[in-house]
């Protein structure tokens, strides 16, 4: 941070009317101010974040669905957290990281449907990097799960960690509704196989 004094001279002309209103030559009148501010050298304007929805898949009928169920709050659909002019998302790789790094609304297995503003971080961009890099080394690729453990959870974490509004509910609202399906069952299959090994 830079303190810095400013010299502010307002130039502001003023017109004199003689007696029969016509406008005399102007005169100049001037305000002086001197005031000392507070500058931060190199800081920049707080970036925005998107959440870049695409339906599920290029598949017709997953687009005709989503636009049938989205009015009611649902739908599916991949999701990508777009900063800085790029797009992270998360999806299975057998070796390595699950995240990826793409040009915004441009993912070529998914149908883009259209971006969300969550609001603008105030992590640089060399924060918002070192962010991503640990997440990449926290979701691995081989740890992807469909239902509770995919790019909706992903986008959850990430917009948390960049400081910005969560998703809307209505994203990932069946995978939600899957995972507490299916939760029960996924106990008792672990408890059977703890049971018989």
């Amino acid at each position: 941070k830079v303190k810095v004094r400013l010299h502010i001279v307002l130039v502001m002309p003023r017109h004199t009317m003689d007696g029969a209103n016509r406008i005399n030559h102007p005169s100049v009148k001037l305000r002086s101010t001197i005031r000392d501010v507070t500058w931060e050298v190199g800081a920049a304007e707080p970036e925005e974040v998107r959440l870049n929805v695409y339906d599920l898949t290029r598949w017709r009928f997953v687009e005709a669905y989503n636009r049938r169920v989205l009015p009611l709050g649902a739908g599916v659909f991949h999701v990508g957290i777009e900063v800085f002019g790029c797009e992270y998302q998360f999806g299975f790789r057998s070796e390595g990281t699950g995240v990826t790094k793409t040009k915004p609304g441009e993912d070529s297995s998914h149908h883009f449907r259209g971006s969300i503003n969550l609001g603008r971080t105030q992590l640089t961009k060399e924060e918002v990097g070192a962010t991503l890099r640990e997440l990449a080394k926290e979701w691995p690729g081989h740890q992807y799960d469909a239902v509770k453990r995919n790019c909706c959870n992903f986008a959850h974490v990430c917009a948390e960690r960049l400081g910005v509004k969560p998703l809307p509910d209505w994203v990932d609202r069946l995978p939600r509704l899957a995972a507490e399906a299916l939760g029960p069952l996924d106990g008792a299959v672990d408890r059977f196989v703890q049971c018989c090994s």
